[in-house]
């Protein structure tokens, strides 16, 4: 038997040394480390710059005094829940080697793993009969031509984002301008500024769509018309987790509302989010918000269950969902590594203190398993679904920064 007191290391991109130390996702790392000790739990958060293979050492952070991050040497984790996002290929292999070191030291389970390109999951999802009507058309981008055929086959509207994305970073939304013969192209570069312009003709408004995709595996949807009466864009972010028994549990739904004007409702690019029941329930009455809540909840719950049948163990995932004015229900991403931000918003809240905790539980559970849950980490493997990116995977981000 394991001790009862479990060691979760939580994984994040390379962290700089400067002062005062900034953490990625700092409100929810502390949230983790506190909830952790009051479970009799050791939550510490590393970074491949911080392991030494020579010595077999680790250090790691640990709350202090008045929010500060303290640096000490920390023992090598049970478990490892990975919350980076790394920024380029070079780093996404660095922490797939350290992890490799790590594990031959000393075996440790992996609370989740990523999944595969945006386009994989919707063909894993279009597989589930009953979620298959919930998942916009999508194709994906090659060039001019694809993306005029697109233009045509969704009505000339046309929305496009990268098959590896995050954060609503390097999307392009196409739509008929007011002066005939012409689009209104907007979107987020890749270092999500927001852009906007006018372009005459078809033929020159596919060749800017195609210069802003360059050779990033990029997907095409419709322009689905996912606006509240205020011409903000919102969807509808679920948090479905596993709870301490291993079982899938919707922990809460959050509506993110994006800026006037903006294509994108994610919070990194100035969206704000709201509580779900009440902000849908203002927008389409409390019997159908409470209708699209509860087809949201089962829909969440048989999509985590379908991942997981086809990628191997799976923790968490947020689900986004778009709906339009007549409420026709979209599922439209599936998050892998989901933030906390829109459940965080009210600390001490049911929906928050269960975000934190629901990871815990599980991690505590695969600990208490011990070493038949400490299958060797995965490396992760190029998405066989690009156009010859090899060395991008679903969570490095690089699209171009390029506007059409």
């Amino acid at each position: 038997m394991r001790p009862s007191n479990t060691v979760l290391g939580v994984l994040v991109a390379s962290i700089a040394s400067a002062r005062p130390l900034r953490l990625p996702e700092a409100p929810f790392l502390l949230a983790l480390c506190s909830s952790g000790a009051a479970l009799g739990m050791t939550v510490y958060v590393f970074s491949p710059n911080l392991w030494d293979p020579h010595e077999r050492r680790l250090l790691g952070y640990r709350p202090g005094r008045g929010g500060s991050w303290l640096q000490e040497q920390v023992p090598l984790p049970d478990v490892v829940y990975d919350r980076s996002h790394y920024g380029s290929a070079e780093e996404q292999a660095a922490g797939a080697a350290m992890l490799a070191q790590m594990h031959r030291c000393k075996p440790f389970s992996r609370l989740s793993r990523p999944l595969p390109g945006k386009l994989h999951v919707q063909e894993l999802l279009a597989g589930c009969e009953q979620l298959a009507p919930l998942l916009p058309d999508t194709l994906r981008c090659e060039g001019v031509q694809s993306l005029r055929a697109a233009l045509r086959r969704f009505g000339g509207s046309l929305f496009i984002k990268p098959d590896a994305g995050m954060q609503g970073k390097g999307v392009l939304r196409i739509t008929p301008a007011p002066e005939k013969g012409s689009w209104l192209a907007a979107g987020r570069t890749g270092s999500n500024r927001t852009f906007s312009t006018v372009i005459a003709g078809e033929d020159e408004c596919v060749r800017r769509a195609a210069r802003f995709a360059g050779r990033t595996a990029y997907l095409l949807q419709p322009a689905l018309n996912l606006y509240d009466p205020e011409g903000r864009p919102f969807d509808v972010r679920a948090l479905v987790q596993k709870n301490g028994k291993g079982r899938w549990s919707l922990t809460g739904c959050s509506v993110r509302k994006g800026l006037p004007g903006s294509v994108t409702s994610n919070l990194h690019g100035g969206g704000e989010p709201a509580e779900a029941a009440e902000s849908l329930s203002m927008m389409f009455g409390g019997q159908l918000a409470e209708s699209l809540l509860k087809r949201i909840r089962s829909a969440s719950l048989l999509a985590a269950q379908t991942l997981e049948s086809r990628c191997g163990r799976l923790a968490e995932l947020g689900f986004d969902f778009g709906i339009e004015p007549d409420g026709r229900l979209w599922l439209l991403e599936a998050n892998s590594k989901p933030g906390r931000a829109c459940f965080l918003e009210h600390p001490g809240s049911p929906i928050s203190i269960k975000a934190v905790r629901q990871p815990l539980l599980y991690a505590r559970l695969l600990s208490s398993r011990g070493s038949s849950a400490a299958a060797a980490p995965p490396v992760p493997q190029p998405n066989r679904k690009t156009d010859g990116n090899s060395t991008r995977n679903h969570h490095t981000e690089n699209v171009q920064e390029v506007h059409p």
